[in-house]
């Protein structure tokens, strides 16, 4: 067959993914579930700004990566400008600049510029001069622009808090002042604001409205919404998703972290022809994106924690499950040590195994939840496939218990 035929071939293959674009960073859903609190309270903040009132104009967003930050601020534009429009006060601009791609202050002013007038040259300019040429095209248009600073921290140090000192100053020089700039910072922390100085930090006055990570629970609902848009029904097993949250929940609660281990675990299970996500293909994606599990960290273990861990990975492929039990753990540790040759140990020291290879992040355990029976520790492995874990260890294991025999 023809190398074109192939990639023809690939390309017309069916996918479980319905619409891969919507689970890109950049796509904002609908509707953003566990962040009502954060937009309402951008609501009581800024929300007469379309009936042409201003109360507070600056706000600082706060909260770790994936934890919805930019979603928010985008959301609430949306909610401002159709307000806007429907009420008549057509001067209102959003304009979302992210800093770290930006780089500069001078790329900022630069873009904000160029949101407000497409036809201004990109070269020329400096960067007093844009801030000229951006009040003057507010203040001819009597116009409001809702300036959101996203990833802040990065341009601090290369004359960030000049450019916010200047920004919140742009009226100290005019009587009748036509314009206004509302300012919302998003960063991960306030961490920044040390490094402002006196004069900035009080014309920058803004209140904080934090964003906290995504719980597990949270995580879950947040896939099978996405899941619902993205993928045909059913495709994606129940356990996969608990695994998908357990990691990104282990991530510091990183909704954006969950949805590519998403992505990349629909993609392994269209490679394969599997018309469903298992936990395996969330393993794969884990590895793909984020590999943990070094061959160094195989090397330095003993015998009888490399036999256990390979029954752990080959009891989870066996069973596309997410987690297996300890009983389980222990009975296919058995059963490999039997198949190398080797005597297996007593229970109390295959528990201290677990705790070790838990301890040194190859594997991951947790205890029973509400509604399940006794008190049971489940054992996942989350950082890489289980197929492939043990295909790794498989000779590491005939060449040491070789020699261990002897």
């Amino acid at each position: 067959m023809d190398s074109l035929d192939i990639l023809d071939e690939a390309f017309c293959k069916p996918s479980i993914i319905i619409d891969e674009n919507k689970l890109s960073i950049e796509y904002l859903p609908n509707y953003l579930p566990f962040r009502e609190n954060q937009l309402k309270t951008l609501v009581r903040y800024f929300g007469k700004i379309f009936q042409g009132q201003l109360g507070t104009k600056r706000a600082i967003i706060t909260g770790p990566i994936g934890s919805g930050k930019t979603s928010i601020s985008k959301k609430f534009g949306q909610w401002i400008i159709q307000k806007s429009e429907k009420a008549g006060f057509n001067h209102l601009r959003y304009i979302h600049i992210n800093c770290r791609r930006s780089k500069t202050p001078f790329m900022i002013l630069l873009n904000i510029a160029r949101e407000l007038n497409s036809k201004i040259a990109s070269r020329g300019y400096a960067a007093d001069e844009l801030l000229e040429m951006i009040v003057e095209i507010l203040e001819t248009e009597h116009s409001t622009v809702v300036l959101v600073l996203d990833e802040i921290e990065y341009i601090i140090h290369k004359g960030g808090v000049e450019l916010l000192y200047a920004l919140t100053r742009t009226s100290d020089d005019k009587q009748n002042v036509n314009h206004n700039i509302v300012l919302i910072l998003i960063a991960r922390n306030t961490g920044f604001l040390k490094y402002l100085d006196a004069s900035t930090n009080s014309s920058l006055g803004a209140p904080i409205i934090h964003c906290p990570p995504y719980k597990k629970n949270e995580l879950e609902s947040i896939l099978n919404n996405r899941i619902g848009e993205c993928f045909i029904p059913n495709s994606v097993s129940e356990e996969a998703i608990e695994l998908i949250a357990d990691i990104a929940t282990k991530r510091g609660g990183d909704a954006r972290h969950a949805l590519e281990l998403l992505l990349i675990a629909g993609k392994y299970a269209d490679s394969e022809d599997s018309t469903i996500v298992y936990p395996e293909h969330v393993r794969k994606a884990k590895a793909n994106v984020d590999p943990s599990l070094l061959r160094e960290t195989l090397k330095d273990l003993a015998i009888h924690k490399l036999l256990l861990l390979y029954g752990i990975s080959r009891r989870l492929r066996q069973t596309k499950a997410a987690y297996i039990t300890t009983g389980e753990a222990e009975h296919s540790y058995i059963l490999a040590a039997e198949e190398f040759g080797l005597q297996p140990r007593k229970h109390t020291q295959i528990w201290e195994y677990i705790q070790e290879l838990e301890l040194l992040g190859i594997i991951h355990t947790q205890k029973s939840g509400v509604g399940q029976r006794g008190n049971t520790t489940y054992i996942s492995i989350q950082d890489t496939s289980a197929y492939e874990l043990e295909q790794e260890l498989v000779p590491r294991l005939q060449t040491i218990s070789h020699t261990y025999r002897k």
